[in-house]
């Protein structure tokens, strides 16, 4: 074998791994394979994205959060002017969630027409809700601007309430 036939031999095995793959582990209990335990999504993404992607979720245009939640990660941006730019963290379950949930339902929705949101910092949370069956459903709260929050399918003004519990609720989780 030449020198290049072992570099591209060495490359490709390399990008490809040995040709062995490992099945996902599943927790046995006496033997018997069981369903990995519904939580919330893990982590948040570099970036809040553009363009909200509720997977497995109905009613979204009758309410900002559908009941049944299982858990939720809720991901604080700073401005985008802070460098670097990375998010903290809080997940919320249980009653924490139950409250959330509550206070995000009870907002009002925004009121037609266009608007100017000036003073717009960037600084934003993403909530990423869980649900049992394995929806997910990303909400976006702006915290400076407009002070509006979406799923992508309803839009709701955000009162300094809904703010307040949010920055507990991230002051709670990271200290």
């Amino acid at each position: 074998m030449s020198g290049r036939q072992a570099l591209v031999a060495l490359l490709l095995v390399a990008c490809t791994g040995s040709g062995t793959t490992s099945a996902p582990s599943v927790p046995n209990v006496d033997g018997t394979p069981q369903a990995p335990a519904v939580s919330a999504p893990v982590g948040c993404p570099a970036h809040v994205p553009e363009r909200l992607s509720p997977k497995g979720i109905s009613g979204l245009r009758r309410t900002l959060v559908p009941p049944g939640a299982s858990g939720a990660v809720i991901c604080r941006y700073p401005p985008v002017s802070a460098h670097p730019r990375r998010p903290r963290v809080a997940t919320v379950m249980g009653s924490s969630l139950a409250e959330l949930v509550r206070s995000l339902d009870a907002l009002r929705p925004m009121p037609r027409g266009l608007f100017a949101c000036p003073f717009d910092d960037g600084s934003m949370y993403l909530l990423r809700f869980a649900y049992p069956d394995g929806g997910r459903l990303p909400v976006v709260v702006h915290l400076s601007g407009c002070r509006f929050a979406t799923n992508g399918r309803r839009d709701v003004s955000v009162t300094a309430k809904v703010r307040a519990l949010l920055a507990s609720l991230i002051r709670s989780s990271t200290g």
